[in-house]
């Protein structure tokens, strides 16, 4: 019960703020743009007589969204979830209330995996809308190729999974410093500097962000998302560790 009143009390924190909808937005952008920029210079997926219609829709969508939306994405919002106390100074009035530290930590961590979810559906919702609208406007029809809902339900877990790693990353960032500008700064500069280090070879799978980097440049193999469930676990680990040990918590 305890750790469902603080649950309620985090939702309570971040109704009316700015967090729902960057996640809604997010989630949403780039079916947005390409369902508008389909609309727009009259392309629909029943033209398409190639097989692998919806992959080609997919990897529209998926492909930028996990490498360069989400990065930017996660760091926002687990700093705006973290800074909703440091903002209002509230960090030692939370942990003055009866509550357990693991508790606090587990309610936050819980709004944040809540939120991804969140973003994560809403990007297979887009991909959905993606191929469907434009064919419904344009041809004022159903795509008559077959929607394998499944198929791309399970790729959006993928993508979920290989994210893993940068929401522990970045919470434990947000925890950690009190400033926003220095997590900020943290987690671009990794991701940033992830970029040219996984071109050349040099880091492989050592950074947070490697797996939807690979993603993105599709030398993505099946013991990736292992690697990523173990690497988030790890720094969820080490994240709850520094928490509790933490010597001014806010």
């Amino acid at each position: 019960m305890e750790f469902v009143r603080s649950l309620e009390c985090e939702f309570l924190k971040i109704k009316g703020s700015y967090i729902i909808w960057v996640s809604v937005f997010g989630g949403l952008f780039f079916s947005m743009f390409w369902t508008l920029r389909f609309l727009f210079i009259g392309n629909h997926m029943n033209r398409w007589t190639e097989a692998g219609a919806w992959d080609r829709i997919l990897d529209q969508n998926a492909r930028p969204f996990v490498g360069f939306l989400i990065p930017i994405g996660v760091i926002l919002i687990c700093l705006l979830i973290t800074q909703i106390e440091y903002k209002n100074n509230n960090w030692k009035q939370v942990h003055t209330t009866p509550q357990k530290y693991s508790t606090i930590f587990l309610s936050k961590f819980t709004i944040l995996f809540l939120l991804a979810i969140l973003v994560f559906l809403l990007l297979y919702i887009g991909i959905l809308l993606h191929g469907i609208i434009p064919c419904l406007v344009l041809d004022g029809s159903f795509p008559k190729h077959p929607i394998p809902y499944g198929y791309l339900f399970l790729e959006t877990v993928k993508c979920f999974i290989l994210t893993l790693p940068i929401i522990g990353f970045q919470y434990l960032l947000s925890l950690h410093y009190k400033n926003f500008m220095v997590a900020f700064g943290v987690g671009l500069t990794v991701y940033v500097g992830s970029m040219p280090g996984i071109k050349l070879g040099i880091i492989g799978n050592l950074s947070p962000y490697s797996f939807v980097l690979n993603y993105f440049d599709l030398v993505i193999e099946p013991y990736h998302y292992w690697l990523a469930i173990i690497y988030f676990v790890l720094l969820f680990i080490l994240s709850y560790v520094l928490y509790l040990n933490k010597r001014e918590k806010g």
